[in-house]
């Protein structure tokens, strides 16, 4: 599990279905540090993942390289935003 290895304490998850047969899926992942959320797009063979976090000990890119893994993506684009500098 992405939490677990990425040393985030898991909530709660849930997932929910769109589109059908076919439909893509949104998953949220709450953790104690904040949330990780992955939603598909099968018919264009598209995914977002986004993980956020506050803590100090926790390593969201563990998190994204275990859903990469799941996933199995042909192609990955990665951004990172530090969103820490927007604390004041």
């Amino acid at each position: 599990m992405a939490a677990e290895v990425s040393k985030m304490h898991l909530v709660a998850v849930r997932g929910w279905k769109f589109g059908g047969e076919k439909g893509g899926v949104s998953v949220l992942a709450l953790v104690t540090e904040s949330h990780i959320a992955v939603h598909t797009w099968p018919q264009y063979g598209y995914a977002t993942v986004d993980i956020f976090t506050c803590g100090e000990e926790s390593n969201p890119e563990a998190a994204f390289e275990e859903l990469c893994k799941y996933l199995a993506p042909k192609k990955v684009v990665k951004h990172y935003a530090d969103r820490s500098s927007n604390m004041i």
